[in-house]
């Protein structure tokens, strides 16, 4: 089924010849509901917004009455601002579109759990949800144990204790028995860190449960809970599901429920990509679902040398769906420099930036329109270290690094950033004030700092350079902190605070690290900001970063032109791929999902970290390429090689194979 005419002048060239794929079928009308297979590169969330805007335009369906479930916040907004874009709704009616977001902002719209004002005047409070803060205090004041570990990737009494917690509750077990605590995947590790946990288990279950009610405060998993046993629904007539596939047993349960309410529904997901089965997902949730099913058989981001390897991984477990590939890509293959981290020296030992086949070698090379993927969190964290050493910005998930969650960092970076530019005479406690212009001509006041930017330069500079006591400058920062309508400072505020030779030792960009202090960050962050503002002349923008470091696991639903993929088990992965079919095929997923995240150009890394077993097979690379030489002779697949920046040295043609190990 072609889009109507209308729709097709909207949407732009790439999809102004798009199909409805099942439309002709199951169309995009009232009563109709269908569930998507959606393979990867193929346009799920697309074909969803297609049939959405059907619906809005054609059968006079209001927004409002639309439930659109995701799971990610990012993808949630990806799709108004799409149908913006198309003309389908308003700007103004996105801010009503209150049940278009997460399955658990959703699940709090149905229950107002967590529809209160915050418990204090602390800018990043979440109100009465159970966040990070919430599990520290309780671990270290109630029960004292560690909750953070001496290494980030080991794990403390505290989190395995609170983890198990969660995973019994989102898995439909009862948390608080200890016979179904035996079933969590992490009860081993809790056991072996916790010696006679057996014995104590269900009476911490309870001290958590009364501290929890005695605080007014409500885990996430909570809402999902509260949601299913509660009589009402998303009042909405259409109920739209995407990613699916990352469903855990709750939130199946839930989701299962809003569609028996639901007079139309779509589903869209792939069993193929899942990928948590440790958190309780499985292809079962979305194969079982008892309505029309639409396999979208086209892929327009996966190339076909990138599918033969995947396709290949997969096969191990499960059968590759019969996909139709539009595009040539290329593979390269290199010997990784190794990435260690010294417990001796408690820090990272990565390879210096111009080393051939480093992470920041490669972005040298490609650009930064490129992914970094691990099996790991400590191998990511390896990666994140060997950037942060060529102070390139990047993303990472949680606990793994980047500059997007390591805030501190990024606001010193910023301040700095900032000031450097600024002629240090126009400033001074001798001067009494801020003269209107430096020497540039250029207004010194019209640089403004945000709060948060303002308070870590006052937390790392140096207490010699500032015009007050250590102890009054945290003062200043407390009230910057509480001030919750207070958006931005200048550098005339900041003068107020400043020390004779304030301005002289924070305006000189990179030579501006070595008089800070550390403060709340290590020695890896300070030499970050310090090659970062070598590298960049501007601020640091999450939003804008493109190169990104994830686990395989992270990495769903994203793609890029480059991908970075580290061949590599861990022994323990690799036993229990050994004792569990379960788990061999999650695992399969896995690497299937990380082969297919690329549009141009993957790049295989073998033997980065000397811990790991290969796991990818050694001739994955040569094998896919020859695969693809005979499809294109065969007519399967179009002969357009995609092109993807600077030849690598040893390339096999078309397919692009690099000898570089």
């Amino acid at each position: 089924m072609n889009i109507p005419e209308w729709l097709s002048e909207r949407v732009g060239d790439d999809l102004k010849d798009a199909e409805i794929k099942g439309g002709d079928e199951y169309p995009p009308m009232p009563g109709q509901s269908v569930k998507l297979h959606g393979p990867p590169g193929t346009g799920k969330t697309t074909q969803l917004s297609l049939r959405v805007a059907i619906l809005i335009e054609e059968h006079d369906v209001n927004p409002e009455d639309i439930a659109w479930v995701t799971y990610r916040r990012s993808l949630a907004d990806e799709i108004t601002d799409k149908l913006v874009d198309w003309g389908v709704i308003t700007s103004s009616e996105v801010r009503d579109l209150d049940d278009w977001s997460t399955v658990h902002a959703v699940s709090n719209g149905v229950t107002g759990l967590l529809d209160r004002d915050r418990r204090d005047d602390d800018r990043n409070s979440l109100g009465p949800a159970v966040t990070e803060r919430e599990k520290v205090a309780f671990s270290r004041g109630v029960l004292d144990v560690p909750f953070f570990p001496s290494e980030p990737w080991e794990q403390t009494r505290g989190q395995l204790l609170l983890n198990t917690f969660a995973w019994l509750s989102k898995n439909l077990y009862e948390p608080g028995n200890v016979a179904h605590a035996r079933s969590c995947p992490m009860w081993d590790d809790l056991a072996r860190e916790w010696p006679g946990i057996e014995n104590e288990y269900e009476d911490l279950y309870e001290t958590w449960a009364q501290w929890k009610q005695n605080n007014d405060l409500y885990e996430f998993h909570e809402l999902l809970e509260t949601a299913l046993n509660s009589a009402v629904a998303p009042t909405s007539d259409v109920l739209i599901i995407d990613e699916y596939h990352d469903a855990y047993p709750l939130m199946a349960a839930v989701a299962e429920k809003w569609m028996d309410a639901a007079d139309t529904v779509m589903v869209a997901g792939d069993p193929d990509q899942v990928v948590n089965a440790f958190r309780g997902a499985s292809p079962e949730f979305f194969e079982q679902l008892d309505m029309p099913t639409v396999l979208l058989d086209e892929t327009w981001r996966v190339p076909e040398e990138h599918w033969w390897m995947a396709a290949r991984v997969l096969k191990q477990e499960r059968s590759a769906p019969p996909v139709e590939r539009k595009t040539r890509g290329r593979i390269s293959e290199y010997r990784s420099p190794s990435m260690e981290y010294s417990r001796d020296q408690k820090r990272w030992l990565v390879p210096d930036p111009d080393t051939e086949a480093s992470p920041a070698w490669l972005v040298d090379r490609h650009g930064t329109d490129m992914i970094f993927l691990t099996r790991t969190q400590k191998q990511a964290q390896g990666v994140s270290a060997a950037l942060d050493r060529a102070g390139i910005f990047h993303t990472a998930q949680d606990d793994v690094g980047g500059w997007d969650s390591i805030n501190e960092r990024r606001h010193l970076f910023n301040a700095l950033q900032k000031l450097r530019s600024l002629n240090p005479a126009a400033f001074g406690a001798a001067q009494g004030r801020l003269r209107q212009f430096d020497d540039s001509g250029k207004a010194p006041r019209s640089v403004r700092l945000s709060v948060d930017e303002t308070i870590a330069l006052l937390n790392h500079a140096e207490a010699c350079y500032l015009a007050q006591s250590r102890s009054d400058t945290d003062s200043v920062v407390t009230t910057l902190r509480m001030d919750s309508d207070k958006e931005t400072v200048t550098a005339d505020e900041v003068d107020e605070w400043a020390g004779e030779k304030f301005w002289t030792r924070y305006t000189a960009g990179a030579a501006s690290v070595e008089h800070t202090n550390k403060g709340s960050l290590d020695a890896q962050d300070m030499r970050a900001i310090e090659a970062a503002l070598t590298r960049y002349d501007s601020t640091c923008i999450p939003d804008s970063i493109d190169t990104k470091v994830w686990t395989i696991h992270a990495s769903k639903g994203s793609e890029a032109a480059h991908t970075v993929v580290y061949d590599g088990v861990t022994g323990r992965i690799q036993t229990g791929m050994g004792e569990s079919e379960e788990t061999a095929e999650n695992e399969a997923r896995t690497w299937y999902v990380a082969l297919t995240r690329a549009s141009e150009h993957v790049h295989l890394m073998r033997g980065g970290f000397t811990w790991t077993k290969p796991y990818l097979p050694s001739d994955l690379a040569p094998t896919a390429g020859n695969a693809a030489e005979r499809a294109i002779e065969n007519g399967d697949v179009l002969a357009a090689t995609t092109e993807s920046g600077s030849d690598d040295g040893a390339t096999g043609g078309a397919t692009g194979v690099s000898a570089s190990d």
